[in-house]
């Protein structure tokens, strides 16, 4: 019996091991949209995991009939069942196979009980309820992550990524909400205070100045260097002391809350007239402690958020066609004002890119009216978005340094829709954005075809590779959304918008479902990355 034992023990290492490995390789598969692939790797390592006793019976493929192997002694630890998790993760993703995605769920909870800190388990347990179209549920996870991040900050500060950009974009934030919001200084939340305002401007004009006066910065490309991007770990220690109890903490104003979280019926809201501010004044629960942060704008169940009046069989018999179609006017004027709102007082733009922001599902962008605008395009163009679930999300702010906007790159998703949300009064010139009509290869990496460029002179370089297949310019408009496939490459038009916090240009981003397959422009899968496949061939 002892050496029946060890031998089991002996097994369970060797296939915890391969799983390991496997989860590694089927993980790059995965992200190379190699997913079926992935898929029979995934589910080979889930059998042999569950043959030796490494997969809890209720985790099993049949819990009904669990082999013999699960009821041995092995010891299935916390590691076990993130292993687990994600294998049948990318197994129920690349198959869109709910019975798996749902496997994945029970083993990402399980975990969570064991290690409820673990915050890539819960950024994949959320988005496993995306895939299986529980929105509401998936946007309270988020918001748990935001949670758990905001409650580590202490332990991850040092490594926190900083640069004068960011801290004058969160002093002009604390000014805006001081002098334009109704609640005036009281409206900011613990611990921010009017003064930090000045104090982020210090560090930012000291940082732009002598950026190597404390450590040098980690960050040695070019585009870093001009950003005068660091960590904070590498600030003084006096800038260190005022920064850290503050530094990536929520600053969003919350004056009101949608009255159903994710209504998202545009049948019974299309034809509603409400008065909003009597809606607001009627939310007396938005104001309490219990009442969700950072979701603006009480418009009430009723209050349509896509515009009534757009003809969404014309837009889905063009997008089809065409691959791109610009729809003007996408949201309700009440709408519009709300997620306009949110932009400038309710989300935290804490992702750091290129000399702009983002903010993203894990920073806390989960704003009922968000998903209800994506339930309402799925109701609305069926077609286009039925097929693909909601599977990303974003804010994109713009600051002075960043006058070019985003790169050339593309999405790895099947459907892009990106509205512009800024007024038109605040616009100069420029602004809008250029659709090529080229896809990476089907099995190429994310890095590969969404990153930051080296230089302006690589960036031309690769545009004129990909523009030689056609390129669409849409150009800029407050409320207007350009919806195309979204692995298409893409780029910001230059622009100009006028000073000051509200003129900002700000766009919402909406991703759904995963890239197509496509066969590469050679023939091959394995396509070399200069090899661009022209998507109307």
């Amino acid at each position: 019996l002892m050496a029946t034992a060890t031998q089991q023990a002996k097994r369970a290492e060797a296939v915890r091991r391969y799983a390991d490995t496997t989860w590694q390789g089927a993980w790059l598969e995965f992200l190379q949209n190699d997913r079926e692939l992935a898929a029979q790797r995934a589910l080979d390592a889930l059998s042999q995991l569950e043959q030796v006793g490494l997969c809890p019976p209720h985790l099993t493929s049949n819990p009904t009939e669990a082999t013999a192997a699960t009821a041995t002694t092995t010891t299935v630890t916390p590691s076990d069942l993130v292993t687990l998790a994600d294998l049948a993760y990318m197994a129920g993703a690349a198959r869109g196979d709910a019975v798996l995605l749902e496997r994945a769920l029970r083993a990402y909870d399980d975990h969570l009980e064991a290690v409820p800190t673990n915050t890539n388990a819960m950024r994949m347990r959320a988005e496993a309820l995306l895939r299986l179209g529980r929105y509401p549920e998936a946007f309270e996870r988020f918001s748990e992550l935001f949670a758990a991040k905001q409650a580590a900050l202490s332990d991850t500060f040092g490594e926190a990524e900083v640069a004068p950009y960011r801290l004058e974009h969160d002093a002009d934030h604390i000014d805006y909400i001081v002098h334009s919001t109704p609640g005036g200084p009281q409206a900011l939340p613990d611990p921010w205070t009017p003064e930090h305002a000045a104090t982020l401007r210090s560090i930012a004009k000291r940082l732009q100045d002598s950026p190597d006066a404390a450590a040098p910065s980690p960050f040695t490309d070019p585009v870093s260097q001009r950003l005068r991007r660091t960590r904070c770990g590498c600030l003084l220690p006096e800038e260190q002391q005022q920064l850290k109890p503050i530094y990536n903490r929520a600053l969003s104003v919350a004056t009101g809350v949608r009255s159903t979280l994710g209504s998202g019926d545009s049948a019974k809201r299309k034809n509603a007239s409400v008065d909003v501010a009597g809606a607001a004044n009627a939310a007396g629960a938005a104001d309490t402690p219990d009442a969700p942060q950072a979701c603006l704008g009480d418009l009430g169940t009723a209050a349509p958020v896509l515009n009534p009046d757009l003809d969404w069989d014309r837009i889905a018999a063009d997008y089809h066609r065409d691959k791109v179609v610009v729809v003007d006017d996408l949201f309700a004027p009440r709408a519009l004002e709300e997620i306009w709102r949110y932009a400038l007082e309710g989300a935290n733009f804490h992702t750091m890119r290129a000399g702009f922001l983002g903010a993203f599902p894990g920073d806390g962008t989960t704003s009922p009216l968000i998903l209800d605008l994506a339930r309402d395009l799925e109701l609305s163009a069926p077609t286009v978005f039925g097929p693909h679930k909601l599977g990303l999300w974003w804010l994109f702010k713009y600051t002075q340094a960043a006058p070019k906007g985003i790169g050339i790159h593309a999405d790895p998703a099947a459907v892009n829709l990106n509205v512009w949300l800024t007024p038109n009064e605040c616009h100069v010139s420029g602004g809008g954005l250029d659709i090529f009509r080229t896809v990476p290869p089907s099995h190429s990496g994310i890095q590969a075809f969404n990153h930051e460029f080296a230089s302006e002179k690589e960036e031309a370089a690769f545009r004129k590779q990909v523009e030689a297949d056609g390129v669409i310019h849409v150009p800029y408009k407050r409320n207007r959304a350009a919806l195309f496939v979204s692995d298409q490459y893409h780029v910001s038009e230059p622009f100009e918008f006028k000073p000051g916090y509200a003129c900002q240009r700000v766009n919402l981003t909406l991703l759904f479902g995963d890239r197509l397959e496509r066969p590469s422009a050679t023939g091959d899968s394995a396509a070399q990355p200069d090899e661009y496949d022209d998507l109307f061939d």
